[in-house]
């Protein structure tokens, strides 16, 4: 399913001016506008119909299904991405990386972008990507049930 979504995604710039498709965001990833990248996944998760949402809680998956459709997307771009990319001290759940830089991301379901950030730095994430030369950046992210999208979104030098 996710595959013929994103396949449409990716290509219905020909039929509308949404500015959400799948190519927009992977521009915004090269020209590291993570703002815009926030304002594309914001957009696509609200263009989902309501009744494909079930009440859920992150024991029961919800985090896991926004986790799943955001490696789903990015993967699609091209980017290279890895989920769940574990360090000596913990784990990310997910790592995106371009020739220039390393997007680390903690998604959280029902919390803070801020409670996200800090398990990142606690875990060491970005430590061994240092040596890399690459520019580190941290995203947390707080997926909110109540309104089914991205409600929190911090970046910073990681």
């Amino acid at each position: 399913m996710y595959r013929f979504l994103l396949d449409n995604l990716a290509h219905n710039s020909y039929r509308n001016d949404t500015g959400r498709t799948m190519l927009d965001m992977n521009a915004a990833f090269l020209n590291r506008d993570l703002n815009r990248v926030r304002q594309i996944l914001a957009s696509i998760l609200a263009d989902l119909p309501s009744h494909t949402y079930q009440k859920q809680t992150e024991g029961s998956g919800a985090a896991f299904g926004y986790h799943g459709l955001i490696h789903v997307m990015f993967s699609y771009l091209g980017m290279f991405i890895q989920s769940e990319v574990h360090s000596s001290q913990g784990r990310a759940d997910a790592v995106v990386e371009t020739a220039g830089d390393v997007f680390l991301f903690e998604f959280k379901f029902n919390q803070t972008a801020t409670d996200a950030l800090a398990q990142l730095r606690t875990n060491g994430c970005g430590d061994k990507y240092r040596a890399s030369g690459k520019t580190l950046t941290a995203i947390g992210v707080n997926f909110n049930s109540a309104e089914r999208s991205v409600d929190d979104w911090i970046t910073e030098p990681f």
